[in-house]
């Protein structure tokens, strides 16, 4: 499903990227990736906020994912 989504990126279809990532996160809750990918999507359509929790979600189950460290603390440092 993750490949889904990035494949909908690919194409420009953000919408339909982040659908499929949010299935994907439903039936694998604790996946890290699943997370950082939502939130690579949801940012991308600046769904700060939401793009924040899944980020924040996939560093809480990956303390190691500079990704999301990484998107957090740009989009904190620049108030979105």
């Amino acid at each position: 499903m993750n490949s889904a989504g990035y494949a909908a990126i690919a194409s420009g279809k953000i919408s339909d990227a982040i659908v499929a990532f949010e299935m994907n996160a439903t039936q694998y809750p604790s996946s890290w990736n699943v997370w950082d990918s939502l939130g690579k999507a949801q940012r991308a359509v600046k769904n700060i906020e939401q793009a924040l929790a899944s980020y924040k979600k996939s560093l809480v189950l990956d303390p190691g994912n500079d990704n999301a460290r990484d998107a957090i603390n740009d989009m904190e440092k620049k108030g979105h």
